[in-house]
């Protein structure tokens, strides 16, 4: 544990600002690209916790660490624009009828998610509506992250199938989004 310890020491000091500034090439805040290059430490002193070999950790391994978590970022922060795009766009219904039509198609979603094999529909669920990572629904359900993200792909494959000329996708973010229950 002394010997992680001092390895954790030496590692931090010696990368920690050039981590930093490689984070910085992809963040444009500096405060996340701390918070990025602090947690891929954070996880790293926590892998090392839960085992007593003596791991080498090689700079290869914290740069792509570091890429990865900034991709990761990137990706959420451009989904979370695109759903707000949404929501926005929901805002203007305004007339009655549009109001209904949203109704008749969010039954419709619901109806087309209960059509889904039972395992397609707690993974969906979970992703979706208790807006759980695919990390924590291979958990809730005991299955790997592979296959969290093939039953999704599945879900999806299956709801575009169903859809016809109306795209069920675009509604189950929009109701994910406005957390209407489904």
């Amino acid at each position: 544990m002394e010997q992680n310890i001092k390895e954790m020491e030496l590692l931090y000091k010696k990368f920690y600002t050039l981590l930093y500034r490689y984070a910085q090439t992809f963040l444009d805040d500096e405060d996340e690209a701390k918070d990025v290059v602090s947690d891929v430490f954070q996880r790293l002193w926590e892998s090392w916790q839960q085992t007593e070999e003596h791991l080498d950790v090689s700079p290869t391994f914290l740069y792509t660490s570091v890429r990865n978590r900034c991709l990761d970022k990137l990706r959420h922060e451009k989904a979370s624009d695109h759903y707000a795009s949404l929501v926005k766009a929901t805002e203007s219904l305004a007339s009655d009828d549009e109001i209904i039509e949203f109704e008749k198609r969010i039954t419709m979603l619901r109806k087309a998610i209960d059509q889904l094999p039972a395992y397609e529909q707690m993974v969906l669920r979970s992703v979706y509506f208790q807006h759980l990572s695919y990390k924590e629904t291979a958990a809730q359900l005991n299955m790997s992250e592979n296959m969290v993200h093939k039953r999704m792909t599945k879900a999806f494959r299956l709801l575009r199938e169903m859809s016809g000329d109306y795209n069920y996708i675009t509604l189950l973010l929009l109701a994910s989004v406005a957390a209407i229950k489904l």
